[in-house]
């Protein structure tokens, strides 16, 4: 059965932007960063969050204040949580006269309101819409998408983001082997050893995008989405110690072809 709960403001406007919802802080909280309104690209961060301990639970929006070196405004970008920082990554931004994707990583502690941001050298995931992300183990996983021409694809990169190690850039002080839950402040931009790592796999599924895809156990589990032509009921997951994608075949009803949808 679902609930809906009165919206408490500030409210932020409708816009398509990128949602993480992180369980693991108290109360669970729902992070809602950029997006587009009436043609112009936002780069502002709400949470949302239910105070369990009231009667009558309101669902409350928060404008986040932030500092230090905050991702430009945006639209779609990934986001990921883990160790009490949100994680975001390829966001579209707006140069003149064209769209350009934005490449770096940037990092927000949670504890300190603060931003981090890594440059990184090497190749990297195209400007893709519809992917999906996650962090498992210390790696930020990217996987499928559509591309800027409309290709869909069933690519599978993935960055090491828990033992980065930090380069000193114009006098700035070299900080190595740190956690990424152990950042306690922010830097100026700097660039990172970790590289984006193209991960291959055979009998990897079909290309796709607007799918869904959730981490349980040791798994990465997806679900539906559409490679331009067809619309997808299929289910697979990626087995993150095995390293190997498996075509599930399940007993039941299954829910008809979709794309653009969401699970918790």
């Amino acid at each position: 059965m679902l609930t809906s709960f009165p919206l408490q403001p500030p409210f932020p406007r409708t816009r398509s932007g990128s949602t993480v919802y992180f369980p693991l802080i108290n109360p669970p909280t729902i992070f809602s960063f950029g997006g587009s309104f009436d043609g112009a690209l936002q780069g502002d961060l709400y949470s949302f969050s239910i105070d369990p301990a009231v009667s009558t639970p309101n669902l409350t929006a928060k404008l986040v204040a932030t500092r230090g070196p905050a991702p430009t405004p945006q639209s779609e970008p990934l986001l990921a949580a883990a160790d009490g920082h949100l994680f975001l990554w390829g966001g579209m931004t707006e140069e003149p006269g064209r769209a350009e994707q934005d490449t770096r990583i940037y990092s927000l502690s949670l504890s300190t309101s603060s931003w981090s941001r890594y440059t990184v050298s090497g190749p990297f995931p195209a400007a893709t819409f519809g992917s999906t992300t996650t962090i498992f183990e210390g790696f930020f996983d990217v996987y499928a998408g559509t591309d800027m021409n409309g290709l869909a694809h069933n690519r599978l990169w993935r960055i090491d983001i828990d033992h980065c190690k930090l380069v000193s850039l114009s006098g700035l002080y070299m900080i190595s082997k740190l956690r990424a839950s152990s950042i306690s402040m922010y830097i100026s931009p700097v660039t990172s050893n970790s590289l984006w790592e193209n991960v291959s796999y055979p009998c990897s599924p079909a290309a796709r995008t607007g799918h869904l895809a959730i981490v349980y156990a040791r798994s990465w589990i997806v679900f539906g989405g559409s490679n331009g032509k067809n619309v997808f009921n299929n289910i697979w997951t990626f087995d993150f110690g095995k390293k190997e994608w498996t075509s599930v075949a399940c007993s039941g009803s299954l829910p008809p072809p979709r794309q653009q949808h969401s699970a918790l």
